[in-house]
């Protein structure tokens, strides 16, 4: 809608980060509600873009906030336009909340966080063939943060995605396991793409998430772990078994959430000298039942979002950032990337459901 349209050039800014993190929530949520239709998936043409986006944008665009960065480029006929996201261009959004198990000495928001989105997408168009049915789902959580910009945390599966229509059939993670010996070279192509901005094109950081409070409170010795798994709850797991290939799959996972439930657990790997199955449950993420202004049953496509998937924006942190904190790791980082890339493709494996 033209309102979600018009809110969205207030969501950059040194105005809008001065906000506090429950008005900025607030804000979000009011665009993200406002036009539940899903955006369309790109076409060829567009997708071709992408492997000529200046994938800095994705990672260094802080003064966008949440916002699409704009960019300017020459091919194939625009200059100067608010980004499109030709990967996870379809996803459902709701508010959520990380809650710290308390158990553990990981700093800034691992402490705990009430204000926050999650964006469940999917990286590309479904394909529902009957042969080869495939879907590649992800998770990005945005939290917000009094008087300064948001910190994300993004995960999926698989590059390649699964050929399971469970959104919830896998463990999803911030260190996607890169590519294999057996990859195609669309995706080898994407890989690439995202590797002229970092050297770790398949692993996301979290540094900046163990930085900074809720409150804006500078964390003086920041602690992050290597990596974090989202592991789903058995009840969101057991939901989506069996379910038919459907190109509208998300509306489905959207009508799914329950207020108030918890939707995963969040584990993690403390380095990457531990092994990838020696995980600590660190928190859970549970969804906000502010957000659900009606029945959740009888509205399939409330979490589904125009504004969601063309405005809002999740930046991708650096893995060089969490390197440079801890560059103990750098050695144990390209262990575990020499390995994933001498197989035909690597799967870290998903945690136990009880």
């Amino acid at each position: 809608m033209v309102v979600a349209a018009a809110n969205a050039q207030g969501f950059h800014g040194a105005a809008w980060e001065q906000k506090s993190s429950p008005d900025k929530q607030d804000m979000l949520w009011k665009a993200t509600m406002a036009d539940p239709t899903p955006n369309e998936w790109p076409g060829a043409l567009a997708e071709a873009v992408l492997f000529v986006e200046q994938m800095n944008l994705t990672f260094y665009s802080v003064d966008w906030d949440e916002f699409m960065p704009n960019e300017i480029k020459t091919w194939p006929y625009k200059t100067g336009y608010a980004r499109t996201k030709l990967i996870h261009s379809q996803g459902v959004v709701a508010l959520v909340s990380w809650k710290s198990m308390g158990n553990h000495n990981y700093t800034g928001l691992f402490q705990g966080a009430t204000h926050g989105l999650m964006r469940l997408s999917l990286a590309a168009q479904p394909d529902v063939s009957a042969d080869s049915p495939k879907m590649a789902p992800g998770v990005a959580f945005k939290f917000l943060r009094d008087s300064m910009p948001a910190s994300q945390v993004i995960a999926m599966y698989q590059l390649g995605g699964q050929s399971s229509f469970n959104f919830f059939e896998h463990d999803l993670t911030n260190h996607v396991p890169d590519l294999g010996t057996s990859a195609p070279f669309t995706l080898r192509a994407l890989r690439a793409a995202f590797a002229a901005a970092s050297n770790w094109p398949t692993m996301l950081g979290l540094s900046e998430f163990a930085s900074f409070t809720e409150s804006g409170a500078a964390v003086p010795s920041p602690n992050a772990p290597f990596r974090v798994v989202f592991h789903p709850t058995a009840a969101y797991h057991q939901k989506f078994n069996n379910t038919t290939p459907k190109p509208d799959i998300l509306a489905d996972v959207g009508q799914a959430l329950v207020p108030g439930s918890m939707v995963y657990e969040v584990w993690a790997q403390d380095s990457p000298y531990n092994d990838p199955n020696d995980l600590q449950l660190i928190g859970t993420l549970v969804l906000n039942s502010k957000g659900f202004t009606h029945d959740h049953t009888s509205l399939p496509t409330m979490f589904s979002s125009m504004f969601g998937d063309k405005t809002l924006f999740m930046r991708h942190v650096r893995m060089e950032d969490d390197l440079a904190l801890k560059p103990q790791w750098v050695a144990g980082a390209q262990v575990i990337i020499n390995n994933q890339q001498s197989l035909p493709q690597y799967y870290f494996q998903d945690l136990p459901w009880q």
